[in-house]
């Protein structure tokens, strides 16, 4: 109702009051008589057994308003007055039946005013010469029947009217710009709760304020005995005042008070709490409401999803909005879990679909003009409108089609229209969780919001700040700029979201082009791997270097085995050398006083060791001869060596070792080519050996 009905330029609205007269009981069930109390007869004032027939409606009968709506619909039926000189009629809207539409006799296609009626409270809109005939018609009649006792004329302008709850005022000088509050009803709300009104606060709820899981488990706990019956009463009266607002004018108080409503049976506690939050954020903006140009589409819807943000069920919102102000919005939690973000929006688009549907019918029987044009629905989920149109999805989301199914048809015949709207403009955002100020702020400007005394500034504040300006230079340099301006020439604009967003889709070029990525990303770093190598790691040459002279140690390694055993062999030493367990032979340790002595001769390193027998070296044979007669054994055993040490032990348990830490002793053994040249024996005292191999 923000654009004037037929495009006329001269509107102006009325709020009267009607009487409810005496009508007739023709249509009711039944008719009712009424007796008088038993002391009244006993005072002689009335006969007994004496009954009243009612011929006439009054307050409080079960059927009155029935009888009364019956009676008032067809008198407006049958009404025909004269406007601007042709006969003209009321047609009840199919959508609305409390909308009546004033049109001409002969040509009922165009509406020319428009009459709303709840009850006995009247509403008129449309050019003023015409809504005066309306009136006229309401009060004084025709000629077949009377008119109605009705109130003054109320005309909108810069003072509020109050209807049906709301203050609705019009900013001069503009037919279509309307803002409508609740400011008087939040006036005597906030007498309620002094406290509060005391402490305003700039955002509805926090999510500290926000009922969790803690708070339930807390209920349940005290659930065997119940909640308290004075805490659910006062949660389910705050829940019905803040319900009242926002059915109305006040949206931005939606997601808390689902949450109220959700929480006032199972946790009344949290419950409160955030109502009273949320009478904190009225006592900040008692006079906030929502604004109407009469410019935009003729309709438009927008849905958005919070996805589990308890681990349950997801929450939504849908808003409809016809000639760019809103009119419709609903935010609750999801029926059903859903298993992604994805089917969360999806669900949430197709309730704005069906939320869209039922305005546009009701702006299409008001302007047959705007007939066939595309519903735009606008979502900020990619993947919810890939399942809305016509693109490809893979097995995963085939439950999903299903669901999108109606929107895929609609889609396709062109009666829909999806649009991806980035999350950032997005008016549905507000109703699907907390937000922060700055963001609270962006989205009331998103729903057309402010306060009623920001309504009639706005123009006078932009008006004086453009007198307030830059000095005289900066005057010069915007002029320039203008000219510069004025001279390009005019092309025709396009719309906001005109960047088709990319579809979602799944198949195999998707996955062909991943494979392609990882062979290069492996190309690449095997090449920056044979670079690194190249630039910081050894040559070719010291590479083929290194092999050869392992190749060399091995053959060595080969040879001095093949030599000890043979040289074992050969010796007439009834004790045999023992071959080593390793392929590498023990190096013994060699003390610092010795290796200072002077430098080892490189040609005597890889000197191939020879054979020594008994007839060689005389002392070798009377060492064997004497171990042969018993006074000496050979030394068998390797000898013990503490951590920082510099003297050899034959025993662990030497007395010199009696400090040392025995976990870190180390064992040394005399080399194989010093034992097979120089054995060593000890002289064996008073039948006293020393076990071997220790």
């Amino acid at each position: 109702m923000a654009r004037s009905p037929g495009g006329s330029r001269d509107g102006a609205e009325v709020v009267p009051g009607l009487w409810v007269g005496s009508l007739s009981f023709a249509e009711a069930s039944g008719q009712y008589g009424i007796t008088v109390p038993k002391v009244v007869v006993e005072a002689g004032v009335v006969p007994p057994n004496t009954a009243y027939l009612v011929d006439r409606v009054f307050y409080g009968l079960r059927e009155a308003p029935r009888l009364w709506g019956s009676f008032r619909d067809k008198r407006v039926q049958r009404a025909r007055l004269t406007v601007g000189g042709q006969q003209c009629m009321f047609v009840q809207m199919e959508t609305d039946p409390a909308v009546w539409r004033l049109v001409a006799c002969n040509d009922r296609s165009t509406t020319l005013a428009l009459m709303v009626i709840y009850v006995d409270d009247v509403m008129m809109l449309g050019p003023e010469q015409v809504v005066k005939d309306i009136y006229e018609w309401l009060t004084v009649g025709v000629e077949e029947e009377k008119g109605w006792k009705c109130s003054p004329m109320e005309w909108l302008g810069k003072v509020p009217v109050r209807y049906l709850g709301m203050d609705i005022r019009r900013k001069d000088g503009s037919l279509t710009s309307f803002h409508v509050s609740q400011g008087s009803y939040v006036g005597e709300l906030l007498k309620s709760y002094p406290m509060e009104a005391s402490r305003p606060s700039q955002v509805p709820a926090t999510k500290d304020t926000m009922p969790s899981s803690d708070d339930q488990d807390e209920e349940e706990v005290s659930e065997q005995e119940g909640p308290d019956p004075s805490q659910v009463k006062q949660a389910q009266r705050m829940a019905g005042e803040l319900l009242w607002l926002v059915t109305r004018t006040r949206p931005d108080i939606g997601y808390a008070t689902a949450h109220v409503f959700a929480t006032a049976l199972k946790s009344p506690a949290a419950a409160i709490r955030l109502g009273k939050m949320v009478v904190r954020y009225l006592a900040a903006t008692p006079t906030w409401g929502l604004t109407y140009n009469g410019v935009g589409e003729p309709v438009e819807a927008c849905s958005d999803a919070s996805f589990a943000p308890q681990g349950d069920r997801s929450f939504g919102c849908v808003t409809t909005a016809t000639c760019g102000g809103f009119a419709a919005w609903r935010m609750t939690k999801q029926p059903t879990v859903v298993l992604s973000a994805a089917e969360a929006e999806l669900v949430e688009l197709v309730n704005a679909s069906q939320q869209a549907a039922g305005l546009q019918a009701w702006v299409e029987e008001v302007s047959p003009q705007d007939a066939g044009k595309p519903l735009i629905l606008r979502v900020d989920n990619t993947a919810a409108c890939g399942l809305a149109t016509t693109s490809p999805g893979s097995w995963k989301t085939r439950h999903l089609k299903v669901k999108a199914r109606h929107l895929r048809f609609e889609t396709n015949e062109g009666r829909i229209k999806v649009v991806h709207t980035p999350g950032e403009v997005q008016a549905a955002d507000m109703g699907t969780k907390p937000v922060p100020v700055a963001r609270l702020v962006d989205l009331r400007k998103l729903w057309g919001m402010c306060a009623a005394e920001d309504f009639e500034a706005d123009e006078e504040e932009v008006i004086v700040r453009s007198l307030k300006g830059g000095d005289y230079y900066d005057l010069l340099r915007m002029m320039a700029w203008m000219m510069m301006v004025s001279r390009i020439p005019g092309v025709k604009a396009t719309g906001i979201y005109n960047k088709k967003p990319l579809d979602y889709d799944s198949s195999v070029e998707f996955y062909v082009l991943m494979l392609v990525a990882g062979i290069a990303l492996l190309a690449v770093w095997e090449a920056m791997k044979w670079v690194a190598q190249r630039l910081f790691g050894e040559d070719e040459a010291t590479v083929t270097k290194a092999r050869k002279l392992l190749r060399i140690r091995n053959q060595a390694t080969k040879a001095l085995q093949q030599e000890l055993e043979s040289m074992s062999a050969s010796s007439s030493d009834p004790i045999s050398i023992e071959k080593p367990s390793v392929a590498t032979p023990k190096v013994a340790t060699t003390p610092l006083s010795e290796m200072s002595q002077g430098p080892i001769n490189e040609s005597t390193r890889h000197t191939r060791p020879t054979t020594r027998t008994q007839e060689d070296d005389p002392d070798l044979r009377a060492a064997l001869d004497t171990a042969k007669e018993g006074g000496f054994q050979r030394l068998r055993t390797p000898f013990v060596m503490s951590e920082h040490g510099d003297r050899l032990h034959l025993e662990a348990d030497c007395h010199g070792l009696r400090h040392a830490n025995k976990s870190r002793l180390k064992k040394v053994q005399v080399c194989y080519y010093c034992d097979g040249h120089f054995p060593l024996s000890y002289k064996v005292l008073q039948g006293r050996t020393i076990p071997e191999g220790r």
